[in-house]
């Protein structure tokens, strides 16, 4: 391929890029191609056009920078500026990721298991399927996702979603751009069928659905080897640690991976029922399969912007949602635009 062709292509790719930037400031939606451009330009540019548009953000939302949170502590019991916090920012920075260890009460914890339990979710199958209350007995597949409608109505989701340890912690790591960007939960079990481990997300491979973001997960189940943790390449969150042959769009098996980096450097993140992590998902993980029992995780991501992949965005109803609504009128936009409507 010629060089001529490739900067041409570049070009192109920008151009989309650029287009879908001024489409989403009017729309706050995406073009599939834009989306597609900016996965592009990540590994063409080796990260370089995703750090100038997180540059971007933070320069016109330094005023969404909140210093002091009232009150300052929520559920999961961190303090929003202690030294945690910013501990927890400077190992993010340094490993990729953080354990805060077991910081959701087991009452909470046993109170959302029960939630999940009867609230009806949908089977990760190749064609989609109707919602169905989980079978731990006789699943139909190994894992179920929730609605995140059905998600932000329950009240114990709310308090953790607006808890103000985790936007301190995504504002510190993000940027002021931060922002409350999805919510995820799900079941996963021993009992592997119909879904290949590439759609499961247990092999190798990095997020790119938006520009830049921090993941927390809370395990609401015990997890530990033999229910499929989380596994984290260490320090792979870095562009400047990503091996050329590793800088493409796809998944990677176990053995591409530990060609480039050392056994101590891919780490297995176990807890018990409550755990709670703060994950750099732009670095080299998957989720192991379980060899044993179930998982269930709750995910929340905070993100410089919506600005990626779209999700259809839930609808706020104040009656079912008012801790939600509660930390839109304190917070505005680091909640707001999660909605569709407020």
């Amino acid at each position: 391929m010629t060089m001529d062709l490739l900067r041409l292509r570049g070009l192109r790719g920008l151009l989309r890029l650029m287009f879908g930037a001024l489409v989403f400031a009017m729309t706050g939606r995406t073009p599939p191609r834009s989306q597609a451009a900016m996965r592009r330009s990540y590994f063409r540019s080796r990260g370089k056009t995703n750090d100038a548009f997180l540059s971007f953000f933070n320069f016109v939302n330094t005023r969404r920078y909140i210093s002091h949170f009232d009150p300052p502590t929520g559920i999961l019991g961190i303090e929003a500026n202690s030294q945690q916090v910013l501990a927890s920012c400077e190992a993010i920075k340094a490993t990729g990721y953080y354990n805060f260890g077991a910081r959701l009460s087991p009452e909470d914890c046993e109170q959302l298991r029960e939630f999940a339990r009867s609230t009806p979710c949908a089977p990760r199958l190749d064609t989609p399927h109707d919602k169905r209350i989980y079978d731990s007995v006789d699943p139909v597949a190994n894992i179920y996702d929730f609605d995140w409608q059905d998600l932000l109505e329950n009240t114990a989701i709310q308090k953790i979603v607006t808890d103000p340890a985790l936007l301190s912690v995504a504002q510190k790591y993000v940027g002021p751009s931060a922002q409350l960007q999805n919510v995820h939960m799900w079941w996963t079990n021993a009992k592997l069928r119909n879904v290949s481990d590439d759609a499961a997300a247990q092999l190798f491979h990095i997020d790119m659905d938006i520009i830049k973001w921090i993941n927390f997960f809370i395990y609401l189940t015990d997890v530990d080897n033999q229910n499929g943790p989380h596994c984290f390449v260490t320090e792979s969150h870095k562009h400047s640690n990503k091996p050329l042959k590793l800088w493409r769009d796809g998944r990677f098996t176990d053995d591409e991976i530990s060609a480039f980096f050392p056994a101590d450097q891919i780490v297995n993140l176990t807890g018990a029922a409550g755990t709670l992590l703060a994950v750099d998902t732009m670095g080299f993980h998957k989720g192991l399969s379980p060899i044993a029992g179930e998982r269930l995780v709750l995910q929340v991501r905070f993100a410089c912007s919506h600005f990626g992949k779209f999700h259809p965005k839930p609808t706020l109803d104040r009656n079912k949602m008012p801790i939600l609504h509660d930390a839109i009128q304190r917070h505005g936009r680091a909640y707001a635009d999660l909605m569709a409507s407020h």
